[in-house]
């Protein structure tokens, strides 16, 4: 009796591994598209099978919908251009299999043989590859053995195409070399920031005439900004609150309903991972366990990314059969393996929220506030239409004011000043687009209220009269002296500098910046200045103006790189790869460009048609 039940729950499993491998294998040849039509084009003598192309869209439409969160609509994924990306991958790769067909690469049957028993979807109960198994999968998926090892061949074909086109590059070592010198290679220097304290002669006070003169040579420089006079009716939530009242019930029956919001029982923050058997999942468990690899490791050679994996914050009742083991652990850390209802899993615990409850006392008022103001936006937004046809009657804001809620105001309105009503963004627009010939209209503003405004005059932008602008003129003036003066007296330092003089020796206060690379900045000194040092040859000096600064440097010394130094090797070896990589994608990208222009590109639009359209219908 025992051995009769163990048979059966043995094939049961293997039934069961069955059913999920030819789940995993949906969409292989498993829906019709095109009817008879399979091909939905050619490169060359290499055809784009229909199903290759509803397989690849759908895979771009399941990672782009995890991505953002929701199922995207097939309308959605061709308006960000998706069928095109995916057509044009698809062209490029029968490009290549058109390639390996005309110089007659191919792979034999031992290579594909050792593909097929390494693929787990073809491998029995035992592990070992099934070719029953194997047969069933394929033959449920609407593809016959022949074809299935047909398409391996091409692509490994492919794949040693495009290995044979890309392998092996490798850039002069002067290149990295050089880029090595460049960002190595580093400036001693000397250097003073001046400020007008520094100068020897203060900037005096200016006179009637030399402001008047200044102001004359350019009015422009003190423009006013263009005002709007506007007269205006606004109904405020915080208008309507005061004369709501809220009873005790209704704030009571809000806390009951967001309970959970202020009664929260213990969180965490984990990310999962989960694993096709226990044995794999314990094997990962065991290299993060002894310091052979970072739980970030393992999920990178899984393929995915951090973010793939991330749950979020969970209650225990959330992580279902997992919350036992995962609320067991006292810290952060890695717990498991744990068996969960998608197979064996890692689970990562990268923070602890303690438990939280929040008495209704404490949050009362909170919570009548809040909905103290939902109401009255409620309320506002029923009187909408009433205000409407009042304007739309004839009525002038003064009138909107005198038989509503409303309140009249007037304000002389300036972009960018967020001063009362101006503050809100849906004011600042409309004030902005109306003329003094439009009619009011209600307006809706960020907060629930409503407002309506009317522009009485438009002062347009224009210089302001020099007897208001005098203090606006004498800081413009004084601050163009100071300027001048820094930028002088830098330059006479300089001077002296490149005359001989050590700058240090020439009484202000010196700053030395030792090893300073190309790339680095400077506190308290312009991004220019380092530029500029570079330009140099030790000894000499440069002065830089700023606003209201100047500075002056000279060089010191200068440092060659030292190419046996780790950190030089380190940047040679990364420019190396990078690079090579770089060039290695780029020859592929020409070649296949090569290949499809001279092969020749033919797609049925009428089929890519038909085929979205079903894609709309079905998914």
């Amino acid at each position: 009796m025992a051995a009769g039940k163990s048979g059966q729950a043995s094939r049961i499993f293997v039934w069961i591994i069955l059913v999920l491998l030819i789940v995993g294998l949906a969409g292989f040849g498993a829906t019709n598209f095109g009817g008879s039509n399979r091909s939905l084009g050619n490169v060359g003598d290499a055809e784009i099978p229909i199903d290759r192309f509803v397989r690849s869209f759908d895979q771009e439409m399941s990672s782009l919908s995890a991505q953002v969160g929701r199922r995207l609509t097939v309308e959605e994924a061709q308006s960000l251009g998706m069928d095109r990306r995916v057509l044009d991958q698809l062209v490029t790769n029968a490009a290549a299999e058109h390639e390996t067909k005309r110089i007659g690469l191919s792979v034999g049957d031992a290579q594909i043989g050792r593909q097929l028993t390494q693929t787990p979807q073809f491998q029995g109960a035992s592990g070992q590859f099934d070719q029953n198994t194997y047969e069933f999968v394929l033959r449920q998926s609407g593809t016959s053995p022949a074809e299935y090892e047909e398409t391996v061949r091409t692509e490994m074909a492919v794949t040693l195409l495009q290995a044979a086109v890309s392998t092996g590059i490798k850039m002069p070592s002067d290149y990295s070399r050089l880029v090595a010198e460049y960002l190595g290679e580093t400036r001693s220097f000397s250097w003073i920031a001046l400020e007008a304290r520094d100068l020897p002669t203060p900037i005096g006070t200016p006179d009637e005439a030399t402001l008047r003169a200044f102001y004359d040579e350019d009015p422009t420089r003190f423009l006013l900004p263009e005002k709007r006079d506007i007269t205006y009716a606004w109904l405020s939530p915080d208008d309507v609150i005061d004369t709501l009242e809220i009873s005790e019930a209704e704030v009571r029956a809000i806390y009951e309903e967001r309970s959970a919001e202020f009664n929260q029982p213990e969180r965490r923050l984990v990310e999962r991972l989960v694993f096709a058997d226990l044995a794999s999942a314990q094997s990962a468990a065991d290299q993060i366990a002894s310091g052979a690899a970072q739980f970030e490791d393992v999920v990178t050679a899984r393929g995915l990314a951090i973010e793939d994996i991330d749950l979020g914050d969970l209650s225990q009742d959330d992580l279902g059969a997992a919350g036992p083991a995962v609320f067991a652990a006292a810290e952060p850390g890695v717990v498991g393996p744990v068996e969960t209802d998608l197979g064996a899993g890692l689970f990562r615990i990268n923070a602890i929220l303690a438990a939280r409850s929040t008495p209704f006392e404490d949050v009362a008022e909170d919570l009548r506030a809040e909905f103290a103001g939902d109401r009255a936006r409620r309320v506002i937004a029923d009187q909408l239409t009433d205000f409407d046809d009042l304007l739309a009657g004839g009525a002038t804001i003064e009138d909107l004011a005198n038989e509503t809620d409303m309140t009249l105001g007037q304000i002389d309105w300036i972009a960018d000043e967020n001063v009362g009503i101006g503050a809100y963004q849906a004011f600042a627009e409309a004030a902005a687009r109306t003329s003094t010939d439009d009619f009011p209209e209600i307006i809706e503003l960020e907060d629930g209220g409503l407002v309506a405004l009317r522009v009485n005059t438009i002062t347009p932008e224009q210089p302001e009269a020099f007897e208001t602008a005098k203090i606006r003129v004498e800081a413009a003036w004084v601050a163009q002296q100071t300027d001048q003066a820094l930028a002088a007296l830098a330059e006479d330092l300089a001077a002296q500098a490149n005359d001989g003089a050590r700058l240090s020796a020439l009484g202000y206060i010196t700053d030395v910046q030792n090893k300073a690379k190309r790339l680095d900045r400077i506190g308290g000194a312009p991004d220019e200045l380092m530029q500029r040092i570079y330009e140099l040859e030790v000894g000499e000096a440069l002065f830089i103006g700023d606003a209201g600064m100047a500075f002056v440097a000279q060089l010191d010394e200068i440092q060659s790189v030292d190419m046996t130094d780790q950190e030089t090797v380190t940047l040679m070896t990364g420019v190396n790869d990078a690079v090579n990589q770089s060039v290695a994608v780029d020859l592929l990208e020409a070649y296949t460009r090569d290949v499809r222009a001279e092969a020749g590109i033919s797609i049925n639009q009428t089929a890519l048609d038909q085929i979205l359209n079903q894609l709309q219908t079905t998914r």
